[in-house]
């Protein structure tokens, strides 16, 4: 994934749970900054396919691990969670 590879509504969750791992490596690798990552997880959690309630989709969360589940959630900081 380059840095302007990015759907906005992955047509699965596996899908976008693939998009979120590779965001966040290229972020770790500086080929994303702050805004830009934080611009796509943000996209994400509006498809309705990120969030279960206030939290990561468990099915997201096994796939890309503590850390990046960690990251995401840092990164939704001030998102307007629904509930």
């Amino acid at each position: 994934m380059t840095k302007n590879d990015f759907i906005h509504h992955p047509k699965r969750v596996v899908d976008l749970a693939q998009f979120l791992m590779e965001s966040i490596d290229l972020y770790w690798n500086r080929g994303l900054s702050d805004v830009e990552l934080k611009q796509r997880i943000w996209t994400w959690a509006q498809s309705g396919k990120l969030l279960q309630g206030n939290d990561i989709n468990r099915s997201i969360k096994k796939i890309i691990g503590k850390q990046r589940t960690e990251l995401a959630l840092k990164m939704l900081e001030g998102y307007q969670f629904k509930g």
